[in-house]
């Protein structure tokens, strides 16, 4: 047998002694942990634990009941392992009840064992730092009370819950302001794996995940199966501020799952703040979402995804909002300040304020802001009415409020059974904000597949940072715009006569709308022709019906795709396939230029050039050719193009005809001189004429005399070189 070297014996003895470095650190991790059987065994093992904040482990592999809360007083530090349940059996009626009670600076890790309510209890309530790695915890249940509550509570300044792993199951929730996991009055929560499934919610503003006055993030896990069918509450993560002192709570989502929730109004979020009958303008709620994915979520009335009143507020930056459903409006995302109610059949403003609607939007100001990520697949559907007499709308995104704004992202491939596939402004006063926009491909089973808009709904649509319509197709009339005006209306619609990216839209009439009392919603005219050459420009506060179809160049097309942030396509609604509006809807912004082409033809260098009857000059927009124009003597070589964006840089591109030579363009604030010079005439220069007739060439024949002369000297040449080599010869000699 081969001796070991001194290199491989050096290594063994270090394994060794490493595998015995972890045997003893091994002996003593056992020795620092302590087994308990019953509640007495638990309470001595917290009692007994050091106050230094070191962590005492404490294994549960035996399943007990416990009768009264376990208190975990500041300065201890418990970790519960094993396999085992502790079972609530705390049966006083007049209390509600958790399990385990951690005070301020106390705190407690479960990694294994398993805490049942036995719907008897609550689990734990928090005051110093709870921290869920594995384990369960379920079957949460207590007596109804008022105030902060849950089967999980963290509560106070400083107070942290953390969730890395482990399940909250089967917790039944029948108190206001209450969750499976409940986060309050200061305290912070997080979400990081996970999963909190099945709660049941039967009372207003509670939540499988309820934030209070607190701060909450969620960069993983999974809230599913939260049911909130009968209350206005949600069934995944419920956002609440309330005080007329002022509260503010703040969520963010990062990554995880809100999914297959139920609630009446925001099924996966709802995010309330503030009321004004309770006095309440200062409290605010706000949620950011930055990643995760909110989806298959259903509200029986509004916000299947996302639900923001009063003074809450939404900023999505990324994310998906998917395959959620509301039955009335907002499938994605529902958006009410509030302001309009309905007294009596009539919509007014909410009768119990006094605020002006020019301020109403900075009392409450219920707003979302989408920055990006995706809104798709939703849907809304017509199981019933709002107080604004809305149906079936807003599939992706619905608006009841001043403060929407939707700059980049995705809506696509949502439906609504009647008006507005991707967007829906209920209401005036309400406004829309849309920037930088491709709003295509989307579908209108009666008029306006791009957008409609009701008699009361006003259409801004400016060419800088606006939209661009194309490709849009209703069934009825409009494929890209439908307006509808009644009697006495004084709605209008602005639409610029330039899209985005500063290319011309070339609106023509596109069918004809009218109006079959008693509905005043609007339907196609089957006599009136479609597709038409018609041109429409010039659309100023235009009050009267329109349907409207875009034609722009393929250029044109390249050059809003490039400028685009936002998607608005493959939606479907009866009218409004993509945006459908009672309100005001407010594309881009004011900002435009003019600029002045000129053709000059310089003759100097050839009087006698020909100037062509005309020239098709292109107006060229960030490198792309977004217009043209025909110049002529009939408009004296000049043209005007109005009403561009003024954030684009504009230029001109002509061909030169033959026989003229383009040159520099000369530029002078907003006028372009395009210059082309004709070339100096070419003087033919005269083939000299060569004297003589100039003998064809042929191949000759044997007989020919030159033939023989030719023949004959070389003979003779050849006679006097043999001569000449002979003397040479016998001269060497």
């Amino acid at each position: 047998m081969k001796r070991l070297s001194r290199w491989s014996m050096a290594i063994v003895a270090t394994f060794v002694l490493a595998l015995s470095l972890i045997g003893g650190l091994a002996k003593q991790a056992l020795a620092d942990t302590t087994p308990v059987t019953s509640e007495t065994e638990l309470l001595a093992a917290i009692a007994t634990a050091p106050t230094d904040g070191s962590q005492t482990i404490v294994q549960v592999n035996t399943d007990f009941t416990i009768t009264a809360p376990v208190q975990v007083p500041a300065n201890k530090n418990i970790r519960l392992m094993g396999s085992g349940t502790i079972t609530s059996a705390m049966t006083d009626p007049k209390h509600l009840f958790y399990m385990f009670k951690i005070a301020s600076g106390g705190a407690v890790t479960l990694d294994g064992a398993t805490i049942d309510g036995n719907d008897t209890a609550f689990a734990v309530e928090n005051r110093g730092s709870f921290t869920l790695l594995r384990g369960v915890i379920k079957n949460g249940k207590a007596k109804p009370d008022f105030g902060n509550n849950g089967v999980v509570l963290t509560i106070g300044a400083g107070a942290k819950f953390v969730m890395a792993g482990g399940t909250i199951q089967d917790s039944t929730v029948d108190n206001a302001l209450g969750g499976a996991v409940t986060v309050a009055n200061g305290a912070t929560g997080e979400l990081r794996d996970g999963t909190i499934q099945n709660t049941t919610l039967s009372n207003q503003y509670s939540g499988s995940v309820m934030v209070r006055n607190a701060d909450f993030t969620m960069t993983g896990g999974t809230i599913t199966g939260g049911d909130a069918s009968s209350i206005s509450s949600s069934g995944g993560l419920m956002l609440y501020a309330r005080d007329p002192k002022g509260e503010t709570t703040t969520a963010t989502m990062n990554g995880g799952y809100i999914t297959n929730n139920k609630a009446v109004d925001g099924a996966g979020i709802h995010v309330y703040a503030g009321n004004p009958n309770f006095d309440d303008s200062k409290s605010k709620a706000d949620f950011t979402f930055n990643g995760g994915s909110i989806t298959n979520n259903v509200a029986s009335e509004s916000g299947g995804g996302i639900y923001v009143t009063w003074n809450g507020n939404v900023v999505m930056n990324n994310g998906i909002i998917k395959n959620n459903t509301a039955g009335i409006a907002g499938g994605g995302v529902a958006t009410y300040d509030q302001f309009v109610g309905v007294v009596k059949g009539q919509k007014v403003p909410y009768s119990r304020v006094g605020a002006p609607w020019n301020n109403w939007p900075n009392i409450y100001r219920a707003g979302f802001t989408m920055n990006g990520g995706s809104i798709e697949q939703n849907k809304a559907t017509s199981n019933g009415t709002n107080q604004l007499g809305d149906k079936g709308v807003g599939a992706g995104v619905y608006i009841a409020s001043a403060n929407v704004t939707l700059n980049a992202g995705e809506i696509i491939n949502n439906t609504a059974n009647d008006q507005g596939g991707a967007v829906y402004v209920a209401s005036v006063p309400y406004v829309l904000h849309i920037n930088n926009a491709l709003i295509k491909d989307n579908t209108a089973t009666v008029i306006g597949g791009g957008a409609w808009f009701c008699p009361t709904g006003v259409a801004e649509f400016h060419s800088k940072n606006g939209v661009a319509f194309f490709n849009n197709t209703a069934n009825g009339a409009g494929d890209e715009i439908a307006t509808v005006r009644g009697a006495g209306e004084s709605a209008g619609a602005t639409i610029s006569d330039y899209m985005l990216g500063g290319a011309s839209a070339h609106w023509t009439k596109d069918g004809a709308v009218t109006i079959n009392l008693p509905s005043i919603l609007g339907d196609a005219d089957p006599a009136a022709a479609r597709h038409t050459t018609e041109e429409v420009s010039s659309i100023v506060n235009n009050t009267d019906l329109l349907a409207l179809e875009s034609n722009p160049r393929h250029e044109s097309i390249n050059a809003a795709q490039n400028k685009a942030k936002l998607l608005i396509y493959g939606n479907t609604a009866q009218r409004g396939g993509g945006i459908g509006s009672n309100g005001t809807v407010i594309t881009g912004e004011e900002g435009t230029q003019d600029v002045t082409v000129k053709k000059v033809w310089d003759t100097s260098a050839n009087p006698d050039a020909v100037i062509p009857e005309k020239l098709t000059v292109y107006l060229v927009a960030d490198g792309y050719r977004v217009d043209s124009v025909e110049l002529s003597a009939a408009n004296n070589w000049e043209h005007t193009f109005t009403g561009l964006p003024d954030n684009v840089t504009l230029t001109f591109e002509e061909s030169a005809p033959t026989g003229w030579t383009a040159q520099t363009p000369e530029v002078n604030g907003n006028v372009t001189t395009l210059t082309n010079k004709a070339d100096a005439p070419v003087t033919p220069t005269p083939t000299p004429e060569k004297p003589g007739k100039k003998r064809k060439h042929r191949t000759p024949y044997t007989g020919d005399a030159s033939v023989v002369a030719m023949v004959a000297f070389a003979t003779v040449g050849a006679g006097f070189v043999g001569v000449g080599a002979y003397a040479r010869t016998r001269k060497d000699q």
